[in-house]
Order: structure tokens, then sequence, then C-alpha cells
């Protein structure tokens, strides 16, 4: 049986809003690895000897110091940046004030083993990464609930709420934004990291500043990959029967590629984010999405594309329109990578600089407050 409810987010004085997407992770590594599952009612006096002694070596990247009892003695919590299925992020600020009084801190239940999994591959991958467009990793800690990761503090805004805030928008400045996210990307994809939940919401600025340097963010459904193995969809399951996980969030699922639903090769998992950043430039350009309707008809028409249509009267260049076209490619063989992308001349050459029309921004607008209805999908058992 399938409940479906609708929650509108506040709109209160905010500094982003962090949409988490589809936090689904793979069976095989839930039940490959062996967590300890704790118990809430530790003891206080016992609590860092019995956390230790329980994780152990599941949590040796985590410092000894930032093994707490409660996660107040190091932050005290501002206000909520989002919710995902999984955990809850919130903007925070240090109890000391030293190093970085400000953060965004991630929290996931401790109690659920998947969220331990989680956890680890988060950590390692966003601690490998080292890109100015990254956001940076601060510290994980474990307290007696939950776990936590402390990233760099973004405040300058998501991608389309940043846009649709710009009195005028063109091709050149789409084209520079383009630039730095697959440039990113590529950095990512030459460390055989894929993110697999590129998205608008998790293309965020640093700060309110004019020339604020882009950030990606959320690498909670982040893998790292070898291009010759195989790996499971998040939504590996015949079409038939629903491929949802639990919880779908509609933002993420406009951005899934054709071959989600099937097993993937590594260096198909790198061409399924070159998709989402299809997807991503579309949305930047003509302020819609390219695929229309409730999510199963969404679904449907992803898995069946074939070829892009554009909004009528569009004006966009050729240029544009190709670039765009070879993202949103079908056949992940031809489908462009990022280090190919790089190179087109949409990127690479100087684009127009006329402005695409006030009624792009307002489309803009449209999408990124539609984009803040999120629905919830739950299967009871």
């Amino acid at each position: 049986m399938f409940r479906a409810q609708h929650v509108k987010e506040k709109k209160k004085k905010k500094i982003l809003f962090v949409e988490m997407g589809n936090s689904t992770t793979q069976q095989n590594l839930a039940s490959s690895e062996s967590f300890p599952k704790l118990h809430e009612s530790l003891l206080s006096e016992a609590f860092l000897e019995t956390i230790k002694s329980l994780a152990g070596e599941s949590f040796q990247f985590v410092p000894e110091e930032c093994f707490v009892e409660n996660i107040s003695t190091k932050f005290e919590i501002i206000r909520t940046l989002g919710r995902g299925s999984s955990c809850e992020v919130y903007e925070a600020k240090s109890v000391d004030g030293k190093n970085q009084p400000y953060v965004a801190l991630k929290k996931l239940h401790l109690s659920d083993p998947k969220n331990q999994v989680r956890f680890r591959r988060e950590v390692k991958i966003l601690a490998s990464l080292q890109h100015p467009n990254v956001v940076k990793f601060y510290q994980a800690y474990v307290d007696s609930k939950n776990l936590y990761i402390a990233t760099k503090l973004c405040t300058g805004g998501d991608l389309l709420d940043r846009i649709r805030r710009f009195r005028t928008f063109t091709e050149r400045k789409a084209a520079s934004i383009l630039r730095s996210l697959i440039k990113t990307i590529a950095y990512c994809h030459t460390k055989n990291i894929v993110h697999r939940d590129l998205k608008p919401g998790n293309v965020v600025f640093e700060s309110n500043q004019r020339n604020a340097n882009l950030m990606i963010i959320d690498f909670g459904d982040a893998l790292k990959v070898d291009d010759n193995k195989t790996y499971h969809s998040p939504c590996y399951l015949p079409f038939s029967t629903r491929p949802f996980p639990s919880y779908v969030y509609f933002g993420t699922l406009l951005y899934l590629p054709p071959e989600i639903h099937r097993r993937r090769f590594g260096w198909e998992m790198k061409k399924s984010d070159m998709w989402s950043i299809g997807i991503i430039a579309y949305v930047l350009v003509t302020g819609k999405a390219p695929f229309m309707g409730t999510e199963t008809h969404v679904m449907t028409q992803i898995l069946n594309h074939r070829e892009i249509t554009w909004p009528e009267g569009c004006t966009l260049s050729d240029t544009c329109k190709q670039f765009i076209a070879k993202l949103l490619t079908r056949n992940t063989e031809i489908r462009m990578s990022a280090i190919q992308a790089l190179k087109e001349p949409f990127l690479v050459q100087q684009q127009s600089s006329t402005h695409l029309g006030d009624n792009l921004l307002q489309d803009i607008g449209n999408f990124y407050d539609a984009s803040s209805v999120i629905l919830f999908v739950s299967i009871d058992d």
C-alpha cells in the first residue's frame, strides 16, 4: 500500500535549502560489513570507553576527542537546513568558537546499521576530495545516539535560488556555471568517485558575494567505483513493481538517468552523473523540466527517452542545444564524459551575452518554488 504526503517547507530567512534526496544504499554493503548496534541508554561515565569498544575498527577514523556523550558539548544547533530519508542537516555553531565557528552539521541515527555504512563511506569520500568547488570536510563526530559530519557552511543559496534573483541571465553565464560544475565532477571522476545525486539543490554558492565559488554538496549517495565492475542502481527493481525506494524525492527523480533500472559498470555510473548535469543544464536555460507529469509519468519518460525536445518558442543557440543533447543521450557509450564535455564549443567558445528573457527568470523561480514541495512515497509492509 502506498501513501503520499506533500510537505511544503516554510520559507523562513534561510541560508540555503538542502535537498537530501534519495539516500538509499547498496544492500550488499550493509550486509557484508558487521557494525555494532549501540544501545541508546549508555551510562555517561562509561560512554567513551563503551562506544570505542563497541565500534572497534568501524569508526577508527573518528578522533578520540570527537566521541562525545552529547553533540551539544561541541555544537549549538541553530536551525534545520534540510531533511532526508535517513538524515537531517543543521546550521550549527561551534561551542568553543575556534577554527570554524559555523558549520553545516549532518546527523544520521546511530541505531541504523545502514547509516553506519553511509557515515563511514561519506566521511572517507569527503576526506579524499580536496577541490575548491567541493564542500570542505571538517570533522566526524559520534555521540550516544547519532553520527555527525561537519562541513563548510555555504551561505550563498542553491543554484536556482541564486539565478532567479539575477536581473539578467545569458548563455554565457550558463556556460560559466556549467563549466565550473563539470570541471568539479571531472575531478571526482578522475578519483573514481561518482556523486549519484546531482541536482540544483546540491549545487550551492559559498557566499552571497557576486563572484562566490560554486560548491557541490551532499556526498551521502556518493560511491567509489571501478570502471570495469558492475553496481546495483539505487532503484534496481522491475518497473512493473514501481522502481522507487521507500522514500522518493521528486527533485531527485527528475535527474535519474534512463539506465537507472539496471546494473551499471563504473564508467556508466560516471556517465549517469553527466546525464544529471544535462538535466540541470536544460532547467538552467529553459526554466522548465524536460519531463513532466506525475512521478510514474516522469519515470516512464526517462526510461523510454529517445530525443530531447525544447519548449515552444525556444530561442537558444544551436551550440547550446547540441551541448545539452549530447549530455541527454540515452546510449551511455555515446553520452559525453566530463572530460569530453569540457571540450565542447558551448563551454570553450565565448557565448552570447544576450539576456534570455524575464520569462526565463520567472520560470526558474516557479521551478524552484515547486521543487521545495517534497513528495514522500511510503510503502507499507
